[in-house]
């Protein structure tokens, strides 16, 4: 178990990172953004991430339940689910996602 064990820095930059992606979706009346909208929206929350790097961010979250993905065939589709929008109105907290409205978790 990790209980007990101070986060790294980087362990927090990607629980940041993994909110600021929620919250990006969130944000959407669709509730959906696509990879290259993602990439972009977190390179404005100061996540300069790779495609690759994203897409981890984005498949610890499916496996969070925060998100699903889905493939159009031309791209690849985000879209936040109820888990999700409950993690960023503070109702419920996901693993491995930096809780909103905190400033040290």
């Amino acid at each position: 178990s990790m209980a007990g064990r101070p986060k790294t820095y980087a362990e927090k930059d990607l629980e940041d990172a993994r909110l600021a992606i929620l919250k990006e979706l969130a944000n959407q009346t669709s509730g959906s953004m696509s990879m290259e909208q993602l990439v972009t929206a977190l390179g404005d929350w100061g996540h300069r991430k790779s495609d690759t790097e994203v897409a981890q961010l984005l498949n610890d979250l499916v496996e969070a339940r925060g998100v699903t993905l889905f493939n159009t065939g031309v791209r690849l589709i985000t879209e936040i689910t109820r888990e999700g929008l409950n993690h960023v109105a503070g109702r419920q907290a996901l693993a491995r996602v930096k809780k909103p409205f905190s400033s040290t978790d």
